[in-house]
């Protein structure tokens, strides 16, 4: 439950998210909150959106407008800092993520599914990245490929979500978060099918085990 301080500084926030669609905000619902930030959907009679609420998420919103029209991702609709909060707006995509679609779709599914959604991350064009220096062989990646930050929906990628790590970088840092994450949500045994589904065909159980290490040695899981 919110302390009353919080429920204040929500409901300037829905007060702010009508003012932007232009209609009366009809319910919100908490989801997908954790320690670091807290998520609302908000229903609107002609548009669902979500409310991120929590530190550094200009970072996200900025990476929002970059990938507009790049890739599948949700449309921002406004950011706003109060009270030393940031408060980020952002269009749902309808779907589910690859960690809910695990629990009623056989794994190499996933692992094919995940695999494709990276593929076409790290293929993306990088010109005119504005957010830091590109070295040579780096790609534009999601910086936490985890299974809840990839959208599905009949059987179709919808969009990459929780963006504010995205940047150029070698691709490791996805294929780590992604083995990690395998693991985590399906148990042993699954890396080594997406890597090679991935495009490494030369991969073997030493390389999934030092990319899962990778991982966990570095800033730590974000999410499972």
């Amino acid at each position: 439950m919110l302390p009353s301080s919080g429920i204040s500084l929500l409901n300037w926030a829905c007060s702010w998210a009508s003012s932007l669609v232009g209609e009366q905000l009809g319910s919100y619902t908490p989801v997908r909150s954790n320690e670091i930030n807290e998520v609302f959907r908000l229903e609107f009679a002609r548009e669902t959106l979500y409310l991120k609420i929590g530190p550094h998420l200009q970072r996200e919103y900025e990476r929002l407008q970059w990938l507009e029209g790049r890739l599948p991702c949700p449309r921002p609709v406004g950011f706003m800092k109060r009270e030393g909060t940031d408060h980020l707006l952002m269009a749902a995509l309808e779907g589910n993520d690859l960690a809910e679609l695990s629990a009623s779709l056989p794994p190499r599914v996933i692992v094919e599914r995940l695999a494709t959604a990276l593929n076409r991350l790290h293929a993306a064009g990088i010109a005119g990245w504005p957010f830091g220096d590109v070295a040579p062989n780096n790609v534009l990646i999601h910086g936490d490929a985890c299974l809840p930050n990839f959208i599905y929906r009949d059987g179709e990628l919808r969009g990459y979500i929780d963006v504010g790590d995205l940047a150029v970088d070698e691709p490791e840092v996805d294929l780590a978060a992604a083995v990690w994450s395998l693991q985590y949500n399906l148990g042993p045994g699954h890396g080594l099918a997406f890597l090679r589904e991935y495009g490494q065909m030369d991969a073997n159980e030493e390389r999934v085990e030092a990319l899962r290490r990778k991982y966990e040695l570095g800033p730590g899981p974000v999410c499972p």
